[in-house]
């Protein structure tokens, strides 16, 4: 391999290692962005969950009977009364808030109408996401008495909003790897340029050195072997020492 295709390699690799930093990097702010998204339009279908069960749970104070809380779906925190019902179509703010009664045994009564069958679980006070119909109903509850009242919303627009954004996410991150390759790669080659030519350089300079060498150590070395050839009177060797030493 040429000095130049090292060169090539070598940067090659920085480049490579540079785009899986920030590959990296950028796969954790994607995910957290899309976890603060989904967390974010979560938390407003709690929000919008905790006004509807506080006033439910005041009519159902106020009532002597529980048969006379309203049976039409809540469209909002102040109530509706649209019999029309479809789960996880439109925005989030329009998806229709139903109620359900869940007794000290475990029976659950609809409050609503079109309520979905609540599946039967073990109640608590902390919002949960259930799957309901086969859909992702967000859920709030408040217990009254020794039952539970269960204010739920479909939340399949946030399951859509977060596989929305994951084509994107993969797009641009591609691109920004694709972009951070070359460049890196360029930036590499650009920056072993000076190195290359002080190699050369080197190079050059130890094959004139070697050149300037070789000769006089040539006439040396014959000078020696001349000299140990035949046995000498000491004045003819002080003459060849003269002679190596010239």
């Amino acid at each position: 391999m040429s000095e130049r295709s090292k060169h090539r390699w070598h940067a090659a690799r920085v480049a490579t290692v540079a785009t899986a930093i920030v590959v990296v990097c950028y796969a954790l702010c994607a995910i957290g962005l899309r976890q603060f998204v989904v967390q974010r339009l979560t938390a407003e279908a709690d929000a919008r969950l905790v006004p509807v069960l506080a006033q439910a749970a005041h009519d159902h104070a106020a009532s002597s009977a529980p048969s006379s809380t309203s049976t039409l779906p809540l469209s909002d925190a102040g109530g509706g009364s649209s019999p029309h019902v479809e789960l996880g179509n439109g925005d989030l703010d329009d998806a229709p808030i139903f109620l359900w009664r869940v007794g000290a045994g475990g029976a659950v009564r609809a409050l609503t109408v079109g309520a979905p069958s609540l599946p039967a679980r073990h109640w608590s006070d902390a919002p949960v996401t259930v799957s309901v119909a086969g859909a992702p109903f967000r859920l709030d509850t408040l217990r009254t008495g020794r039952g539970w009242l269960v204010a739920g919303q479909s939340v399949s627009d946030v399951a859509r909003v977060r596989s929305a954004l994951v084509l994107p996410e993969v797009l641009f991150g591609l691109l920004l790897a694709a972009a951070t390759f070359v460049g890196a790669l360029i930036v590499g080659l650009r920056a072993s340029a000076p190195l290359d030519v002080v190699r050369r350089r080197q190079a050059e300079f130890t094959a004139d050195a070697s050149h300037e060498l070789r000769t006089p150590l040539s006439v040396v070395e014959a000078e020696v072997d001349l000299a140990l050839r035949l046995p000498r009177r000491p004045e003819e060797y002080e003459a060849v020492l003269r002679r190596i030493a010239g």
